[in-house]
């Protein structure tokens, strides 16, 4: 199929299950990332594609996988990062964390970040890519995840140091303590899942979207309580929140004696914390 046959090859078999605009998207996503030519380029060229690929990837979008696990990226900010179905798809909302906290940073060197629950490694990976002067520290309890996340610090020719660890478990003893807490916990309560695309719940990975009990302040406690030994006096944790607890999330980190500010997101909700002593 040439360009135009395989666009409306898409748009027939998906237009009852994808808005227009999110149709458009992904049929660009996957002809542009096949060709490796641009929409431009595509409208004058002769490219064939390969009808057995577009028959695939039709049939998986018709079960609602992500497009980023079916093409094996996701772009993140200037980052090009590989996912699958062991890390969650990066966010735009992470990336306003990221850069909230490349803000706050001082300019001096060698200042230390630990990313719990790292998943792709977006956030340590994006801190890096702009201040290559950072001592990272990824975490994650998935080592299928760190795997992903090692291979995304490779990519941009980044040192980071990828540590299998249980955050509900492990008390970090042994780490030296960090400028950065940051994290983008799981916060979804076993309940909610109703509410949630048929895509995020099937194929995103659970561990690290849903508490294992049914508080969805479970993780942020715990990092709470791992800042005592992990965290410097002068450092700073920040989190990501759901809108819903962005409040109680605040509340919870004022009576552990930290200071604390909200952030909106691009779309006006309350999804970020920063707490500091």
């Amino acid at each position: 199929m040439d360009f135009r046959q395989s666009k409306n090859y898409f748009y027939q078999a998906l237009s009852s299950s994808y808005d227009v605009s999110e149709l458009e998207e992904i049929c660009m996503r996957c002809l542009t990332t096949w060709s490796g030519k641009t929409k431009l380029e595509l409208l004058f060229s002769q490219y064939e594609f390969d009808d057995h690929l577009i028959q695939e990837t039709v049939e998986a979008l018709q079960k609602q996988q992500p497009i980023q696990y079916i093409l094996g990226f996701e772009y993140f900010g200037p980052l090009k990062l590989t996912v699958n179905e062991a890390v969650l798809i990066p966010r735009p909302e992470t990336e306003a964390l990221c850069r909230w906290i490349l803000d706050d940073l001082p300019p001096k060197e060698n200042l230390s970040v630990i990313d719990l629950g790292t998943g792709s490694g977006c956030i340590p990976i994006y801190l890096g890519y702009h201040r290559s002067d950072l001592v990272l520290t990824a975490v994650d309890c998935s080592e299928s995840a760190l795997n992903i996340a090692r291979l995304n610090a490779e990519k941009y020719a980044l040192s980071m140091n990828c540590l299998q660890a249980d955050m509900l478990q492990d008390h970090f003893t042994t780490h030296p303590s960090v400028d950065v807490i940051v994290s983008n916990p799981p916060y979804i309560l076993p309940n909610e899942k109703n509410t949630l695309a048929t895509r995020v719940v099937d194929y995103e990975p659970g561990l690290a979207l849903f508490v294992s009990n049914h508080d969805a302040l479970q993780f942020y406690k715990r990092i709470a309580i791992l800042s005592k030994t992990l965290l410097k006096p002068s450092g700073s944790i920040y989190v990501e929140v759901h809108q819903q607890y962005a409040q109680d999330t605040e509340m919870h980190y004022q009576q552990c004696g930290f200071h604390t500010t909200l952030r909106k997101d691009m779309y006006g909700n309350l999804r970020m914390l920063k707490a500091w002593k």
